[in-house]
């Protein structure tokens, strides 16, 4: 739990339109025009198909170290800040190696392969040890093609196009997420019933590692791989992350939109100032405080589920996936009513509401502690509730803190901010992965999920006392950027 949303586009394969080049289209690319009623290119659906395989291994990861390896939920905290902390250096230096070559498909290929064959690893991992080192290197190789995707169509699709082929492409990875939590579900309760003595959690691996590499197979047969187009200075500032985060998971790999050879540019902004003024650094600090909340409450939480309520295999992967489809539901949305309210207080508005609701898990996990053991179909219609709402207002959550980057970064400095804004999430997701771990570990769920509230609390005292943050940017009014006094 890599923001637009799964809008049910059609994956009903298509020829893959030819990429023609009769000519520049004035802006330096060269367009990528669709046959009449062809609702997606064909080589998205190889981006659909691989997040099946990541989405369903988010949530096997920790039930798998909690049961075959015997693992606690420490150790479950301990892996997913591993693969964070080595998914942040390897995506800049994948980034800065396909400039350097010049290449992108092949980075792709290096992720749908490699995941596949870790995957297929992480099944007969015999030891924590063996699987922490699986998903460190899962964190490298799931960086290649962090933004691959979205550069290929920045390459390939005239600029005007842009948000709506990032959108459509974005929105088929969040089906193939939703897609692989339940193939996840279904398979852990079908399997173990079908075959009797079947190590279902292991044997999904090898379910999930097919779908990757199978994913991987189509992909060479299908993306395109144009020679890059020199970007004008600018197209900086269109290069916005569109490619947000399709879920709300423990794990964030950064989104590094803006490219090496625009670093001597940034660098001469940077020295005047005014990269990065002072409001947006208190909401930099936000953003950590917020997403090591976010993650601290949901580094522990499938195994809250497992070991504590009992949930079954199914029940689990439910809970992930309506707290998903409530998100791709309410995305749009989100983006019709936040520049009503305004970012700012959008994210405190959500976000107070998400104290409650994290709060209720805490109040959940101290009453199972306590030896009550309330109706199963109560305890999860109550976690099914909880999880909705979760996911309703993570969409506003995810809209609002990119698009009040986005709008506040002064001209010529997105690449700058979103960089800076992805860290802190990155950050975030990697301390909160830690505390969460460590608290549950030798506290309890309850204080885990707590601890998680304070830091969400923390983080919208910050947003609280930055009221400059309303005024920074291009005014509403049409007025040119500056920053308040």
């Amino acid at each position: 739990m890599r923001a637009a949303k799964p809008r049910e586009p059609s994956l009903k394969p298509q020829p893959l339109p030819k990429l023609r080049s009769p000519g520049k289209n004035g802006k330096g690319f060269e367009t990528h025009e669709r046959p009449k009623g062809q609702k997606i290119p064909r080589w998205y659906l190889g981006h659909g198909i691989h997040n099946m395989a990541d989405g369903g291994a988010s949530t096997l990861i920790p039930l798998f170290i909690s049961g075959p390896l015997g693992g606690n939920v420490s150790q479950v905290g301990v892996v997913s800040a591993a693969a964070s902390t080595a998914s942040v250096p390897a995506a800049i230096g994948w980034s800065e190696l396909g400039d350097h070559l010049e290449k992108r498909k092949m980075f792709i290929l290096v992720d749908y392969f490699g995941t596949g064959i870790l995957f297929f690893l992480m099944g007969l991992a015999a030891g924590f040890d063996q699987f922490l080192l699986l998903n460190i290197l899962y964190g490298v190789v799931a960086a290649a093609s962090v933004s691959m995707g979205t550069v290929i169509i920045t390459e390939t699709v005239e600029a005007k196009r842009w948000t709506k082929e990032i959108g459509t492409y974005t929105e088929v990875g969040g089906l193939g997420w939703i897609l692989g939590l339940l193939l996840g579900g279904v398979w852990l309760e079908t399997g173990i019933r079908l075959v009797p003595g079947l190590d279902a959690l292991r044997a999904l691996f090898f379910v999930l590692a097919a779908a990757s590499i199978a994913a991987g197979f189509f992909a060479w047969r299908q993306v395109p791989d144009p020679k890059p187009k020199p970007f004008a200075p600018h197209h900086v500032d269109k290069l916005v992350v569109f490619q947000g985060r399709i879920v709300e998971r423990p794990r964030y790999m950064p989104l590094w939109m803006y490219r090496r050879r625009y670093h001597e540019a940034m660098h001469r902004i940077r020295s005047s100032g005014d990269s990065v003024p002072k409001p947006m650094w208190l909401y930099f600090a936000a953003t950590l405080l917020l997403f090591s909340g976010f993650s601290t409450v949901y580094t522990p939480f499938p195994i809250f589920l497992k070991t504590q309520v009992g949930s079954g295999w199914l029940e689990i992967f439910l809970l992930y996936i309506i707290s998903a489809v409530t998100s791709a539901v309410m995305y749009s949305r989100a983006g019709d009513i936040i520049p009503r309210l305004g970012e700012r207080r959008t994210l405190l508005v959500v976000n107070f509401v998400r104290v409650f609701l994290f709060s209720g898990f805490g109040a959940l996990a101290l009453i199972v502690a306590s030896g009550a053991r309330p109706d199963a179909h109560t305890v999860f219609l109550v976690l099914f509730a909880l999880q909705a709402a979760v996911g309703f207002f993570w969409a506003f959550v995810s809209v609002a803190s990119t698009a009040l980057v986005s709008r506040c970064a002064p001209p010529g400095t997105k690449g700058v901010n979103l960089g800076i804004f992805n860290a802190m999430i990155s950050v975030g997701g990697i301390a909160g992965a830690l505390v969460g771990g460590e608290v549950a570990n030798y506290l309890g769920y309850s204080a885990a999920f707590f601890a998680g509230v304070a830091l969400v609390v923390a983080g919208m005292a910050a947003l609280a006392v930055n009221p400059k943050l309303d005024s920074l940017g291009m005014a509403r009014t049409g007025k040119e950027w500056k920053e308040p006094q």
